[in-house]
Formats: C-alpha cells, sequence, structure tokens
C-alpha cells in the first residue's frame, strides 16, 4: 500500500508476489501476508453460504464443518458449499423411490414428492421423470451432504506454499 501527497491509496494483491518485478515490489511501502481463514472465519463463511439456502445445517454444525477444514481458503469453502447444494439434486436423480408429503409452506392440502428410501413402507416407487416438477419437493442440504462435500474437495493451499508466502512477507 501506499498513499503519496495527494491522498491516493494504491493497493496491490497477488497470489504469487515472489514473481513481481523487484522494482514493482519496491514502489510499495508493506508487504502483508493474509493467512488462510482461522476456524472462527471458516465456520462463518459456512454460515453465512447456507443463510439464503434450504438446509437443516445449524450453528454446532457449521462449528463442525470450520474444525474440519483446517487448511482451506475461502474459495475452497465456496467449492464445498457448491458442492453441498447439488447432493439433494443428485438425490433426486438416482431416487428410486418417492414419499408423497404435504407442502410445508402451505396451510391447504397440496403434496409433493420427494426422494426416500425404498425401504420406507409408504413410498411409491417411481423415478424423478415420473412426477410432475411443479409437484417434486427437493430435499433439503445436510450436515452429511456437506461432509461428503468435504471429503471430495481437497484444500487448494499446500503448507509449502504458505511458508513461500511468510517467507516473501518477511523479506
Amino acid at each position: 500500500m501506499r498513499q503519496d501527497n495527494n491522498g491516493v491509496v494504491v493497493l496491490g494483491t497477488t497470489n504469487a508476489p515472489w514473481q513481481l518485478d523487484a522494482d514493482v515490489v519496491r514502489h510499495f511501502d508493506k508487504q502483508l501476508f493474509i493467512d488462510l481463514p482461522n476456524t472462527e472465519a471458516r465456520t462463518e463463511m459456512f454460515q453465512n453460504n447456507f443463510r439464503n439456502t434450504k438446509n437443516n445445517v445449524n450453528h454446532l454444525d457449521c462449528i463442525k464443518l470450520g474444525q474440519l477444514t483446517e487448511g482451506y481458503s475461502g474459495a475452497d469453502i465456496e467449492v464445498i458449499v457448491r458442492e453441498s447444494l447439488m447432493w439433494p439434486i443428485r438425490k433426486i436423480q438416482s431416487a428410486t423411490h418417492f414419499r408423497k408429503v404435504e407442502d410445508p409452506e402451505s396451510s391447504d392440502s397440496t403434496y409433493f414428492y420427494t426422494p426416500y428410501p425404498a425401504s420406507t413402507s409408504d413410498t411409491i416407487e417411481m423415478k424423478w421423470t415420473d412426477v410432475p416438477s411443479s409437484q417434486l419437493l427437493e430435499p433439503d442440504v445436510t450436515y452429511n451432504d456437506c461432509l461428503l462435500s468435504i471429503q471430495n474437495t481437497r484444500p487448494t493451499v499446500t503448507a509449502a506454499e504458505i511458508a513461500k508466502f511468510i517467507m516473501f512477507a518477511n523479506q
């Protein structure tokens, strides 16, 4: 960051500061290393990302998710959330049985069909393409969906890269 006599502040950011020309770096008064998000920040990221979606992920679940994602970046958390949001769609597409349920947001007797395990007695054997689209109820995202997404998503920043960033910031 640099401030000249005109009150102009110049801020630069990069994922590879060691690739910058030395003359460019010299014009900046400070180099700051911004570390990966801590557990609290990751917990808040999960809460914020799930805030406007249909889900059964509660505050304690978000805390556990924040703890499970040590070493993950903010972008990695977004990938996990997007992947988690896909699980209800996968459940619909792979379902062989559906359960007839009342509309949870309606006071009338409107019914919907939602995927359900075949082992349950009150299900109807059908594919999702047999359900009228206006009557298809997408299941909520669950904590287990998030766990599956974490298993399928690896952190994109390695310990070696973090060490390189810290070394550069300390020069």
